[in-house]
């Protein structure tokens, strides 16, 4: 019989249970009595195989599961977070109602305060260019650990039924600091913004906590850039990049805006990758490993028709977007978080360009590995391609 020990763990911190997948009575504790069966999939020789728990992190708001061999998951095995009550989906809809469409209309607003001011002298639109004025003056904000573990987004993270998978723990180095690169950027990469909390915990196998960068046009949007900056986001460049790995380990889309415009669609899975080499020689200056994430489903979110030219030299994506209902909201769609082992690095001052392209080919292989390994688990895309632009 191939059944190998399973050693569970403890889970503490940040409110966290443990949860077994769902057995049944006639095998023992997680061994599936369907190991075998036809329409699993799994050769009879694996009859009783010992299958992997899954873990909920940060009050039932996501799951993580741990596999050596990620192509013999079962979509069945990724327990899911609880499910929203009535009032937390509305609470979700209106946070990512509000988060994507006060980028939009903020001109639109201002204005119309401008004009109501002008023409009628309105008071309250006075009061909020005032404010808005007073904004732009102040910074966006340093990463606030309350706000990563607040109530909304564990609702959020319910709402798109976060899960992740990670090789078997220790899988990484959690004493050193690591660059955590993350595909596709797709319209908006909302993964890489539920997720922090998720890092650090426990059970997560990854060090906390882990800040982000993005692009800077993110961290100057009057109100909005406090989210981002609350979070733990900082500036997408080179010199902010090594300040940061000194200190901690961060998280970051190689792709930019131009993963906007030629990477994911709801209608493909692209990564604009190929020319994407910075971010290898920055890492490998500071001597930090690099680990490559993909998140399967933040393609399916957003729609998008941009002027691709403008933004490239504006450093802003600048379109139109739409997802559910026709509205700047993000479709419902299941996220889940494919995680690799980290590729090695060793520091060197000034890289030899043939060095930085080993280092890439390693990151593309990865990615490329971890799209194959697990896009299974998402209904219908086992053969949906993945293109490396």
């Amino acid at each position: 019989m191939c059944v190998r020990p399973h050693s569970g763990k403890s889970a503490g911190g940040l409110g966290l249970c443990v949860h077994a997948t769902s057995t049944q009575d006639e095998f023992p504790p997680n061994v599936r009595a369907d190991a075998a069966s036809p329409a699993s999939g799994i050769s009879g020789c694996q009859r009783g195989v010992l299958l992997p728990d899954s873990v909920t992190l940060h009050n039932d708001s996501a799951s993580l599961i741990q596999s050596s061999n990620p192509r013999s998951l079962r979509a069945d095995q990724l327990r899911y977070p609880r499910k929203n009550t009535a009032l937390e989906e509305i609470l979700a809809v209106a946070a990512m109602l509000v988060l994507f469409s006060a980028g939009m209309l903020l001109p639109f607003i201002l204005s119309g305060c401008l004009l109501a001011t002008t023409l009628c002298r309105s008071i309250p639109a006075m009061l909020f260019l005032a404010a808005t004025a007073l904004d732009c003056c102040l910074p966006a904000g340093k990463m606030w650990p309350a706000f990563r573990n607040c109530f909304v987004m564990d609702v959020l993270r319910r709402h798109y039924r976060v899960r992740i998978v990670t090789p078997p723990h220790p899988f990484m180095d959690v004493t050193r600091h690591h660059l955590c690169v993350q595909f596709p950027h797709s319209v908006f990469p909302l993964s890489c913004f539920l997720n922090p909390a998720l890092v650090g915990a426990p059970d997560s196998g990854m060090p906390g906590p882990m800040e982000g960068v993005v692009a800077s046009i993110l961290l100057q949007i009057p109100f909005i850039k406090h989210i981002f900056g609350w979070i733990g986001a900082h500036p997408a460049d080179a010199r902010t990049i090594r300040q940061l790995l000194k200190r901690t380990s961060i998280g970051m889309q190689p792709e930019g805006i131009a993963g906007v415009f030629h990477g994911a669609r709801p209608d493909r899975e692209a990564v604009y990758l190929k020319q994407r080499k910075g971010f290898v020689k920055v890492a490998i200056q500071a001597g930090t490993d690099i680990m490559p994430v993909y998140h399967l489903g933040d393609s399916q979110l957003f729609h998008f028709w941009g002027l691709n030219a403008l933004s490239r030299k504006l450093r802003a994506s600048l379109g139109f977007v739409w997802g559910r209902w026709g509205l700047p909201l993000p479709m419902q769609h299941d996220l889940i978080s494919a995680i690799s082992h980290p590729i090695k690095v060793k520091q060197c001052d000034h890289p030899a360009p043939e060095e930085v392209d080993r280092v890439h080919a390693l990151v593309v292989a990865a990615v490329v590995r971890l799209y194959e390994d697990h896009k299974h688990l998402m209904p219908g895309w086992d053969s949906r391609p993945l293109h490396i632009i």
